[in-house]
């Protein structure tokens, strides 16, 4: 008896982490989508249009569950759910994407759900920012893709100069190791 009492109280403690995960989860999503709206300042017929592509059927779910479904404009081939997200383009399976199908929808957020339930938002302007939490980077140049690879190999002066046509000088951050950026 003790110990089925005691499985039971594990599978109800077990049931709760999930569902605190979900919300914390839900959260994030809701943050990440309402905050965007105040960097932004594009504008049309006075309704901001903010593109979004989801990469996890889980968060496209949520997207459209939050009234956010019409800024979407590419999910992975898993997002079956609602049946409007089989209407949007799609950018592949989630276990093999290409950066170029992604970059391709020119997005402003990318949503991706982690395997350890972790979700991933990153669009950056600040290369510093980038450089330092970024594993990888992809630098844009009138809505193409440049150069993309780890910060400490394509944070280059020459680089920057290609894609920015700006004049600075890397050099290694003294704390992180990581590549920094000054302005010259």
């Amino acid at each position: 008896m003790g110990i089925r009492v005691g499985q039971l109280l594990l599978t109800a403690l077990f049931f709760k982490i999930i569902v605190i995960r979900k919300i914390i989860l839900l959260l994030l999503v809701s943050v990440a989508l309402f905050s965007c709206d105040r960097f932004r300042n594009k504008e049309t017929d006075g309704k901001k249009d903010l593109r979004i592509v989801s990469l996890s059927k889980h968060l496209t779910e949520m997207i459209f569950a939050l009234g956010k479904g019409h800024d979407l404009v590419a999910v992975d081939l898993s997002s079956s759910f609602p049946d409007s997200a089989k209407l949007l383009k799609t950018v592949g399976y989630h276990r093999a994407l290409s950066p170029e199908s992604i970059i391709a929808m020119n997005p402003e957020l990318v949503l991706n759900l982690m395997k350890d339930h972790t979700v991933l938002i990153a669009v950056m302007h600040d290369i510093n920012l980038a450089a330092h939490y970024a594993d990888n980077l992809f630098f844009l140049k009138e809505g193409e893709m440049v150069v993309h690879g780890r910060p400490k190999d394509i944070l280059t002066e020459n680089i920057i100069e290609k894609v920015f046509n700006v004049k600075t000088k890397v050099i290694e951050n003294p704390v992180t190791g990581k590549p920094l950026e000054i302005y010259n």
